[in-house]
């Protein structure tokens, strides 16, 4: 079997199974003993040994479950042992009660009784203790311990001048009144710590086990608390429902055992890291110190109205001792805060040292980027300077024509980066201003001499370097096209471009008023180098591009903006 934290199929009795039977125990068992005449010799024994038996069948399921638990880890294998082993010596205990009161015709000795119990009580206890537990659960066990006792303390008082002193009122007997008082402070205390455990364990796979155990201990208490309630010995129904709350504790315990054996069909169990413990939130445990003092007060109060005199001893020792341990408490809750607040300010003077780096780290990127852009704007000047200076030295007027398409081209990509050199936002540009921009640009380079009107209705649109500078060529070399063929020999005109965005959807529509193109042009088939390139970067913008030859030339592209692609 491994033992490495991870599960594996194993044959087991199944729950389902498990819960079934368990369910008809409790009903044969409650059946037999309302039918059964009280106070015979038969009952008696029927109660003595179903009992023990069944306690036996809780014993034996939970060590199957420990037996089983060795693949959750050693830790929880032992604390599966003890809890076991807990249950094993009050099974045994109650053999031993049935052997004597049954077989021998006599009572057990309580001093063995008594070591039964402590031992159930420790070996429970200690198993409690072993499963694991977060970090934070770990480091408030002296807190934990504190409010314990304060528990502990409470319920002592509670019982004692709820049950004992009316107890000792009828019987005479303190010191089996005493017995049965530490008997529900014990189980109240081991409540208190299965509660807390259970809430650490928020996503483990034994959660639901510890949940059946922490049933299992509460049926105890009740059976206590029924055993010394004064009109106990006079009532049927409490005598049977006494004896019913130690079976139903038995038959938990029993499906603890089988449900923990059938974790291991599930999946790895695991302790949540967000685990933020019910002790910790603002619940009603949380305030379990002053409710404390407050149930002391309130006992206080009601013993002095009641003229009984002889609580008042106890009770202020009682309410001295809770008081105290409140105290502790505080003061150990002041210390802790005191930690906490000192580490939130470490915390956020680290924190606000880091945003300052990131800060700083930030302005010289942005200082860094404005410096390449600007640099890279002007070594695309220099080219476009250069070959402005080439095409003096060129008489052939095509070649000159190449040159100054060439220089429009690099001017267009030039104008982007000195738009992001600008640009508060240093990923996209303001197109409205880009297009304007080279609008000018163009009607300086080609219509000087020429009583050609440009018009822009361009709305708010800023786009990313990816999209803005093929895009930026596009509407350089159409319009372009405008200038050099729509008007000839001198001929005035119009040119119009309009930019629109709706979503997502970005709309380029480019007309001019010109003789239009020739009817048999075909786009996709041209031979010439613009709109061969137009053609090739409306489909590098995954556009589409319609052409319209109605009272001239109209470009209309429809296109997304790109999204950035990461180069590594």
């Amino acid at each position: 079997m491994p033992k490495n934290g991870y599960t594996q199929k194993v044959q087991t009795i199944s729950f389902k199974k498990a819960l079934i039977l368990a369910f008809i125990i409790a009903i044969v068992y409650a059946m037999t003993l309302f039918v059964l005449k009280d106070g015979s010799i038969l009952k008696t024994t029927f109660n003595e040994f179903s009992s023990a038996l069944i306690n036996l069948m809780a014993a034996i399921s939970l060590i199957y479950a420990a037996k089983l638990s060795i693949v959750y880890g050693r830790r929880v294998y032992v604390a599966w042992g003890l809890i076991a082993a807990a249950q094993l010596f009050d099974a045994i205990n109650d053999i031993f009660l049935g052997v004597f009161n049954i077989g021998l015709h006599q009572t057990a000795p309580s001093l063995m009784i008594d070591l039964f119990f402590l031992a159930y009580f420790i070996l429970f206890a200690l198993g409690i203790y072993l499963f694991p537990r977060t970090e934070i659960i770990q480091k408030r066990w002296h807190k934990l311990s504190i409010d314990v006792s304060i528990l502990f303390i409470t319920v002592f008082m509670v019982s004692w001048t709820f049950f004992i002193m009316p107890v000792v009122g009828v019987t005479g007997d303190l010191f089996d009144a005493a017995i049965h008082l530490i008997g529900i402070v014990l189980y109240t205390t081991l409540l208190f710590l299965m509660v807390d455990l259970v809430s650490s364990q928020a996503k483990t796979m034994y959660k639901t086990p510890l949940l059946f155990l922490a049933a299992s201990v509460s049926f105890q208490i009740l059976s206590n608390i029924l055993a010394i309630y004064p009109p106990f010995q006079e009532s049927y129904v409490l005598m049977n429902l006494m004896y019913t709350s130690w079976v139903a504790s038995y038959l938990t315990a029993f499906l603890a055992g089988m449900l923990q054996a059938n974790t291991l069909n599930m999946e790895k169990p695991r302790i949540s890291s967000e685990y933020k413990p019910w002790y910790t939130k603002s619940s009603l445990i949380s305030y379990l110190p002053s409710i404390g003092v407050l149930s002391a007060y309130i006992l206080l109060v009601w013993s002095y109205n009641q003229h009984i005199h002889d609580n008042f001893p106890v009770l202020e020792v009682g309410v001295g001792f809770i008081i105290g341990l409140l105290l502790l408490h505080q003061t150990i809750s002041i210390k802790e805060n005191e930690k906490l607040y000192k580490a939130a300010e470490d915390e956020i003077r680290y924190r606000k040292e880091v945003e300052a780096q990131i800060e700083t780290s930030l302005r010289e990127k942005e200082a860094l980027l404005k410096e390449i852009h600007h640099r890279v704007k002007n070594n695309l000047q220099i080219i476009s300077s250069l070959l402005s200076l080439q095409s003096g030295y060129i008489e052939d007027e095509t070649a000159i024509d190449i040159l100054k398409e060439s220089r429009n081209r690099v001017k267009s990509m030039a104008n982007v980066h000195e738009k992001l050199y600008h640009s508060k936002d240093l990923s996209k540009i303001n197109f409205k201003g880009y297009i304007e921009d080279m609008a000018y640009e163009l009607s300086k380079s080609y219509g000087s001499n020429q009583k050609i009107q440009i018009n822009t209705e361009i709305e708010d649109v800023s786009l990313g370097i990816e999209t803005a500078v093929p895009f930026g060529l596009i509407i350089n070399e159409i319009v372009s096209n405008s200038f050099k063929h729509a008007f000839p020999n001198g001929m005035s005109g119009k040119i119009s471009i309009k930019l629109t965005r709706e979503g997502e959807d970005l709309t380029l529509i480019i007309m001019d008023s010109g003789i239009g193109l020739s009817e048999d042009l075909d786009l996709n088939k041209t031979k010439s180098m613009g709109l061969t390139l137009v053609n090739a970067l409306v489909m590098q913008l995954d556009g589409k591009m319609e052409l319209q030859r109605d009272g001239g030339t109209a470009f209309k592209i429809k296109f997304k903006e790109l999204g950035y692609k990461k180069r590594i």
